[in-house]
């Protein structure tokens, strides 16, 4: 399916979603948000579904708060609704809302273990949507290579940007923001990493953890962003 036609059908599927679990956002509960299946960003309004998987609640859709030093793919607000946006390395400490934060490389290890998922394999069709995936075969030559989403988590290919104003991999990888404590405690020296889930190819289709240097792509990289529960 073309990025842009899923785009307008996932739109109206977030819509429709919105309606169904309307009684639940109307009244958040005071912890984060969270009220049955969903959250609400009390600085926005906006509304995301929730997973609990294991012993962790995360936010089962990409962060879409337009926070300063984030950007819609493309430049289009169609991605946003799509994808959430990709943000910039000063605004992800502070991006998540309150009661939730920017999950550590470890809880992210976490989630794989309890999910059954193994960097460096073929087993994060378990995390994946089951829509939107793309894989790039040859010129002009894709087909869908979609997840099972055996657990609501629905990462979707959102690509990402960078500060010179390029978009790449939207249709084929999926990178999140991840971090490490110092040992004097959280900040925006911590030590980030890169989270990515990849389709562009088919012989490294899995999920990787890489360590991002500030010199590189800490500095230039947009990324999606999961957030999860206190």
């Amino acid at each position: 399916m073309k990025i842009r036609e899923f785009a307008m059908m996932l739109s109206l599927s977030a819509v429709l979603g919105l309606i169904a679990c309307g009684s639940d956002d109307a009244n958040p509960a005071s912890d984060g948000g969270v009220s049955g299946s969903a959250m609400v960003d009390s600085r926005d309004g906006q509304s995301y579904r929730i997973v609990k998987i294991g012993k962790q609640t995360w936010m089962a859709q990409n962060l879409n708060y337009a926070a300063p030093n984030s950007v819609c793919y493309d430049n289009n607000p169609d991605f946003c609704a799509m994808y959430g946006r990709l943000y910039f390395y000063e605004s992800v400490p502070t991006a998540c809302p309150s009661g939730w934060h920017i999950p550590k490389r470890e809880e992210w290890d976490e989630l794989f273990s309890a999910t059954g998922v193994t960097e460096g394999d073929h087993t994060m069709e378990k995390l994946l949507s089951k829509e939107g995936w793309t894989l790039y075969e040859g010129p002009f030559v894709t087909r869908d290579r979609n997840g099972s989403d055996d657990y609501g988590f629905s990462v979707l290919p959102a690509g990402s940007a960078n500060t010179s104003g390029t978009f790449a991999s939207a249709g084929t990888d999926a990178e999140f923001w991840a971090y490490k404590y110092k040992d004097w405690g959280f900040g925006i020296d911590g030590y980030w990493y890169r989270i990515l889930f990849s389709r562009e190819d088919p012989s490294l289709s899995a999920v990787y953890e890489k360590y991002l240097s500030k010199e590189d792509e800490i500095i230039h990289d947009a990324r999606s962003i999961r957030c999860v529960k206190d």
